[in-house]
């Protein structure tokens, strides 16, 4: 005897009685899933709609159309996305980084230069405020630059004025 065709038992969907997720399940498995238990003696699977949809987060991802960003990242070329349904901020950057790795790479890269930006400004604050704390004998970045410039400005007089002493002289 050769077996000449195949045919499928078929498929059904049962649904979770805590989650209310759907799972499909072969026909021939039903049975099996109708009657597993959980540890306090529930039943895991029931076979009749719950009435209701699971749970889905409302973490939305970085390239929704909804984000305040989507402006910036519209000007920058980037994709939309739809997912909004993600329960927490790490499942959304998981997303981002998986989903749409060269954007997330940019926006982190935009991110870090802003940041060092701002120390570096914080910095020069903390710095002028250190100057000035000093009762006036500190001096304040402005005026350290102008100095710097001023200093440039009379070394370039100097070896202009040397250059002209070596071409007379000889």
């Amino acid at each position: 005897m050769v077996v000449s065709a195949l045919e499928s038992a078929g498929y059904q969907i049962l649904w979770n009685t805590l989650t209310y997720e759907s799972t499909t399940f072969n026909k021939n498995m039903v049975p099996w899933g109708l009657r597993e238990t959980r540890e306090d003696g529930s039943l895991v699977y029931t076979d009749k709609y719950p009435g209701q949809d699971p749970w889905r987060g409302t973490v939305k991802c970085f390239l929704h159309p909804d984000q305040p960003e989507r402006p910036h990242y519209d000007d920058m070329g980037f994709p939309v996305c739809k997912k909004a349904t993600m329960p927490t901020q790490y499942e959304a950057d998981n997303h981002a980084s998986g989903r749409h790795s060269k954007e997330w790479k940019a926006v982190e890269a935009d991110r870090e230069r802003r940041e060092r930006e701002e120390d570096r400004a914080l910095q020069r604050e903390i710095a002028m405020a250190m100057a000035t704390a000093q009762g006036g004998r500190g001096r304040t970045l402005q005026q350290v630059e102008k100095d710097k410039a001023r200093m440039a400005g009379i070394r370039a007089t100097k070896k202009a004025k040397e250059d002209a002493r070596k071409i007379i002289s000889g």
